[in-house]
């Protein structure tokens, strides 16, 4: 009975890995390399694959049907040359990728893919000393005119118009003495 079961389990496992597209075509594009010069591996869903001097990770998308790849993400946000590209596994899941002056790291997500470290978006500048954002001031909801609620007023400037001058001093009484007539 055992025996049954494992190769049940064994077929199954074997017709589902023969039901995906074939990882190639998509290596031979973004490696920019001939299929026979790539090889491959994987560890669940990621596969790795490497040739022609560059490494590319891809993943499967079931809703897709196709396979999606980290180079060609990374080129888009980094607005970087696939060729300018190199990627480094820093562990199972998750890899950094350099070129064109900048470095970003992605986190693979069963749920979502290749998910880019919030604080590689930042400037450097827009960052403290632990590399976490230091961002705008928060917006309250107030304007200059109308203070947000529960704010004091004394917070906002003030609108007023400039105090107009005082009017001139009306004319004193003359002190001369009045002449005869």
């Amino acid at each position: 009975m055992r025996s049954t079961r494992l190769s049940v389990s064994l077929c199954a496992l074997a017709l589902g890995a023969c039901f995906w597209p074939s990882i190639l075509p998509k290596a031979e594009h973004t490696l920019e390399c001939d299929e026979d010069d790539i090889e491959t591996n994987h560890a669940g869903p990621i596969r790795v694959a490497t040739g022609c001097g560059k490494k590319d990770v891809i993943i499967h998308d079931p809703q897709k049907d196709d396979w999606v790849s980290l180079r060609e993400r990374a080129s888009f946000d980094l607005e970087c040359g696939n060729t300018a590209l190199d990627v480094t596994e820093l562990d199972a899941t998750t890899f950094g990728v350099s070129g064109c002056a900048q470095k970003v790291t992605y986190k693979f997500v069963p749920t979502s893919g290749f998910v880019r470290d919030a604080k590689d978006r930042l400037d450097p500048s827009q960052q403290d000393s632990n590399g976490t954002e230091k961002g705008p001031p928060v917006d309250k909801g107030g304007t200059k005119e109308q203070p947000a609620p529960g704010s004091s007023a004394s917070s906002v400037p003030s609108l007023a118009l400039p105090t107009p001058p005082p009017p001139p001093e009306p004319p004193k009484p003359s002190t001369s003495t009045p002449s005869p007539e």
